[in-house]
């Protein structure tokens, strides 16, 4: 008998539903006819369902969550605080402080101080890492 196939939905990026897939393979063989063996192709997840971008600027899911769930996991996945696949840079948390030692902020990530403050990652990383006439480095501390 074999497993029970496993139903793609198929949405537009403005949250549109386009179609419903009888199982994965159907879905993999209309975009994916170059496809030999059988990739994972629905890796990323947001809130526990898991998800494909298409080339053809489709976004697949094997469930089906509406309109408004979609249109909200895709300013997630395109955000650039949101998105680390290239998370370049350190992943431990980074606080600034001000010269009479109080704490201004806290970042979680180079990545996102650099976004946030508009300053590049470079003159974070150099203030972080040799200390100029500006800031030193007290064990990830950003002193302005």
């Amino acid at each position: 008998m074999g497993r029970p196939n496993k139903f793609v939905f198929e949405y537009d990026f403005n949250g549109k539903y386009l179609r419903k897939w009888n199982s994965e393979s159907d879905f993999r063989k209309h975009y994916y006819t170059e496809d030999i063996g059988k990739r994972p192709l629905f890796i990323d997840s947001f809130n526990g369902i898991y998800y494909h971008i298409t080339h053809h600027d489709t976004i697949a899911l094997v469930e089906r969550p509406g309109r408004d769930f979609i249109l909200f996991m895709l300013r997630v996945h395109n955000s650039p605080l949101c998105n680390f696949k290239n998370n370049e840079g350190s992943s431990r948390p980074i606080q600034m402080f001000n010269l009479k030692d109080e704490l201004l902020a806290e970042f979680s990530s180079l990545r996102i101080a650099e976004y946030l403050l508009n300053i590049p990652r470079e003159t974070i990383s150099a203030q972080l890492n040799r200390g100029t006439k500006k800031s030193k480095r007290v064990e990830g501390r950003l002193l302005f």
